[in-house]
């Protein structure tokens, strides 16, 4: 079966966001290699987003939609997190807000229209699903309404926010690739626990990280 463009795309940003997002935390935070992967990053994830939302419209899979804009956000409060200086509000910020607050709500509606209606298709998203989605968003929501408080965030609150959040948008594209795409991966593979590993790696590396944020004696480079 020939594979559409749009999809070798997207498989081909998806590849990259991993080896981009792995040499950033790989590296020494603040350095000119970890600031390049980081770049690289933040540039090919959003195509990756917005090359999933593309498919989702396609093939009229809302669930994706929703976690490509979920993705997308993390990615760059992020990175503008490391950048921001203390009550400064730049207007991406306040989009990116809006957004999430949109997010929340058509997931939420979503969620309860399934709960209310009941699911034709089994293999598809639950109700459940939603409303887990739509509570992270909304979590989000209201973690980046604090952060734009005069006041902002002190350093060690702006590189913690930076690395989880840039660390969940690795997780996402990890977890939709071992869950959705591991049928390119060789036979041997495909192993659900060798699936899983990365999965759970950028989630240790991530812990690991905000550990040394916090208890340091002064926060590392970005």
């Amino acid at each position: 079966m020939e594979i559409p463009q749009i999809a070798l795309i997207h498989l081909a940003a998806g590849c990259v966001t991993i080896l981009a997002g792995t040499l950033a935390l790989a590296s020494a935070k603040g350095r000119r290699v970890h600031r390049w992967a980081g770049i690289v990053f933040v540039a090919v994830m959003l195509c990756l987003t917005l090359s999933g939302l593309y498919l989702s419209y396609s093939r009229e899979i809302i669930f994706t939609a929703f976690l490509a804009i979920l993705a997308s956000h993390l990615v760059i409060t992020g990175w503008f997190a490391a950048r921001r200086k203390d009550g400064i509000i730049r207007r991406v910020e306040i989009s990116a807000l809006l957004l999430i607050m949109l997010n929340t709500a058509a997931c939420l509606a979503v969620g309860l229209h399934l709960s209310i209606v009941g699911n034709d298709a089994p293999e598809l998203p639950s109700a459940a699903e939603y409303f887990i989605v739509a509570g992270f968003s909304g979590f989000l929501s209201i973690l980046d309404f604090r952060a734009m408080r005069p006041a902002g965030l002190e350093a060690r609150g702006r590189i913690a926010r930076h690395l989880w959040r840039m660390c969940l948008a690795l997780f996402i594209a990890v977890g939709i690739f071992s869950g959705g795409n591991s049928n390119i991966l060789p036979d041997f593979a495909q192993h659900p626990l060798i699936l899983a590993a990365p999965v759970v790696a950028v989630l240790a590396v991530m812990v690991s990280f905000l550990l040394r944020v916090w208890l340091g004696r002064r926060p590392p480079a970005a």
